[in-house]
């Protein structure tokens, strides 16, 4: 039976309302979608706005990869008078802007021979008196994997002719009080100068590094930004590892060095290099998500040395003679074993760290009247994240 005209057309009236029925929730969800898109959009856009509100207009840049801003030197911060008292530094020109840190960027690592990624290892070294016998170890430590710099105080460095030595500021005080002085010229003068390293270690002189074992297990190792590595305290109100042996990333130490130099980080060149490092850890790892010795390191303090080569086993080896590092160079072998890690937090726990605390200041005794002095470490609100 054939429908007639009229019966035809309200037929297609019909099937035309169903359609546009159907088609009425799907437009709505891509409008709906699309806003969504556009309110996100908008937030991530006022969100950077607001991070950049916070920096200079000299820092003002594609904000990629955790860059801190350069700025203009009008003098290194050291040769005022007043060094140890001066925690910012009015010498620098301009603004730093501290970064947010993105995690999960790599860092695109200059390729050797062989293929991998090459991570080279810079060792600072405070020498009393260059003019004497140096540790043996510093013979393992070569170009290209491995670099060392010799520091020293000038008095003791005349007719001292070492390529590896670059002598303290003559304004330097000395003594142990200061190691936080001499530690941040130590980490800028390898940031600064003509070397590529992405691992500072900065060690005491009387003791052994295992120079071939360091290289192998940190060769190992995935690379990772913003690594302190080291022996920590379990005290939480140390809150810092042992100075004796202190690695740092190389992202790390500019991230000190530049802070330190804007004023954003606390600084106190009358403390420990530890301190002025360690006081920051808590809020690093909680807040930036930095990595503090998530890889256990063969690190030993005050055991005795076995007649075998050790170095198979340890990387590094404190409070020992002369004699005693003359014979365990001659002990050292070629064969080194990175798989075989011994963990040693000093805490007696198979792995981890200790419950670092927010330190908002330090107390601490120095000289031999134990003066007490007592420092503020706290950080900015601005550059400090969920501290308060």
């Amino acid at each position: 039976t054939q429908l007639q005209p009229s019966s035809r057309r309200a037929s297609s009236s019909s099937s035309s309302r169903m359609m546009l029925r159907n088609a009425f929730p799907i437009a709505a969800l891509l409008l709906l979608v699309s806003v969504l898109v556009a309110i996100r959009h908008t937030a991530s856009q006022m969100a950077q706005l607001h991070r950049l509100s916070r920096v200079s207009p000299v820092a003002r840049r594609q904000p990629r990869g955790g860059w801190i801003a350069r700025q203009t030197v009008q003098e290194p911060w050291y040769t005022t008078s007043d060094t140890v008292r001066r925690t910012t530094d009015e010498s620098y020109n301009g603004a730093i802007a501290m970064p947010w840190i993105e995690p999960n960027h790599k860092r695109v690592m200059p390729k050797t021979n062989d293929g991998r990624g090459r991570r080279a290892v810079i060792v600072a070294l405070n020498v009393e008196d260059p003019r004497k016998e140096l540790p043996p170890w510093l013979d393992r430590c070569r170009s290209p994997d491995c670099e060392y710099i010799l520091f020293a105080d000038k008095d003791v460095a005349v007719d001292t002719d070492d390529k590896h030595l670059v002598t303290y500021p003559s304004s330097f005080p000395k003594g142990y009080g200061f190691f936080g002085l001499r530690g941040r010229f130590q980490m800028e003068r390898a940031l600064n100068g003509e070397h590529h390293f992405d691992y500072f270690l900065r060690v005491d002189e009387d003791g052994y590094l295992c120079v071939d074992s360091l290289l192998a297990t940190f060769l190992s190792l995935p690379q990772q930004r913003f690594l302190v590595s080291g022996r920590f305290h379990c005290d939480p109100e140390k809150a810092r590892m042992d100075e004796n042996f202190m690695l740092l990333s190389r992202d790390a130490v500019k991230y000190f060095i530049d802070g330190w130099a804007n004023g954003s980080l606390p600084f106190h060149g009358d403390s420990t290099l530890a301190l002025n490092v360690g006081t920051q850890l808590a809020r690093l790892h909680t807040t930036h998500g930095w990595t503090f010795q998530s890889e256990p390191l063969r690190i030993r303090w005050d055991e005795p040395i076995k007649d075998t080569d050790s170095c198979n086993t340890h990387l590094w080896f404190h409070h020992l003679t002369q004699h005693q590092r003359r014979v365990m160079h001659t002990k050292v072998t070629s064969t080194i074993r990175p798989g075989g890690v011994l963990n040693n937090t000093g805490c007696g726990w198979p792995d981890g760290l200790p419950s670092f605390k927010n330190l908002k200041s330090v107390q601490y005794h120095r000289g031999h009247r134990g003066q007490t002095l007592t420092h503020d470490f706290r950080v900015p609100h601005s550059i400090s994240g969920k501290e308060s």
